[in-house]
C-alpha cells in the first residue's frame, strides 16, 4: 500500500492490526524464558510467527497461543514434545531461540549490551556489537582458533580431534625435551663423578 496522501495514512492507522497477545500453559509443565515475552504487533504480510521458550520437563507441554485479529481474540492450542538433544537440527533450534532473544534485547541495545554480547558469542550470531567471521573449512577454523558450531557435527568433531592431536604432540614434544635435559644432566653427573674418582685415586697413589 502506498502512503502518498493523508487518506492512505488514516486508512492504514485505522486498519485492524494483528497482535500476538500471550501464551498460556494448559498442563502442569514448566515452560519458561518465552520470547516474545510481551504482546507485539505483527507486521503486515507476516508469513509466520515464531514463539520460542525453554521446557525443563520431559513431559509434553500443552500450550495455547492467543492472538488479536480484527479486534477478536483467536486461540490456537498446540502440543510441544520434548526435543531430542541428539537430533540433527538440535543446534539449529538453539540458535533460533538465541536469535529470538537477540531480537527482543536489541530494542534497548545500550541497556542489554552485556547479554547481547554473551548470546552473540555463545551462538555465533551477528548483533549490534558483534561482527561474524565466516569460516567454511577446517583449516580456517584452525588458523583462527575458533571452534565450529556444534550443529556442524562433522566439522566440529574433526576440529576437536585436531586439537586433541595437537595437545598430544605438544605433550610428546615437552616429554622429549625433558628426557633430553635429564640425559644431559646424567651425563654431566657421570663426568664429574669420574673426575672426582680419578682425583681420589691419584691421591691414594
Amino acid at each position: 500500500m502506498s502512503l502518498d496522501n493523508a487518506n492512505d495514512i488514516v486508512q492504514w492507522i485505522d486498519r485492524p492490526q494483528t497482535r500476538y497477545l500471550n501464551m498460556n500453559i494448559i498442563n502442569d509443565v514448566n515452560v519458561h524464558d518465552i520470547y516474545p515475552s510481551h504482546s507485539i504487533t505483527l507486521t503486515l504480510n507476516t508469513e509466520r510467527f515464531i514463539l520460542v521458550g525453554k521446557k525443563s520437563s520431559s513431559t509434553s507441554a500443552n500450550i495455547a497461543v492467543n492472538f488479536i485479529i480484527s479486534n477478536q481474540i483467536h486461540r490456537k492450542e498446540l502440543k510441544i514434545d520434548k526435543v531430542d538433544s541428539t537430533c540433527e537440527n538440535y543446534g539449529l533450534l538453539r540458535r533460533l531461540y538465541a536469535k529470538q532473544m537477540l531480537s527482543e534485547l536489541s530494542a534497548f541495545p545500550a541497556k542489554n549490551k552485556k547479554r547481547i554480547l554473551d548470546i552473540g558469542l555463545k551462538y555465533s550470531l551477528v548483533s549490534n556489537f558483534i561482527s561474524i567471521l565466516v569460516l567454511e573449512t577446517l583449516q580456517q577454523h584452525i588458523e583462527h582458533k575458533i571452534y565450529p558450531h556444534q550443529s556442524r557435527r562433522k566439522l566440529y568433531d574433526d576440529y576437536i580431534t585436531c586439537q586433541n592431536n595437537k595437545k598430544q604432540e605438544e605433550l610428546t614434544k615437552n616429554q622429549s625435551k625433558l628426557t633430553a635435559v635429564l640425559n644431559l644432566w646424567q651425563t654431566l653427573c657421570s663426568w664429574y663423578d669420574k673426575i672426582i674418582t680419578d682425583k681420589d685415586w691419584n691421591t691414594v697413589e
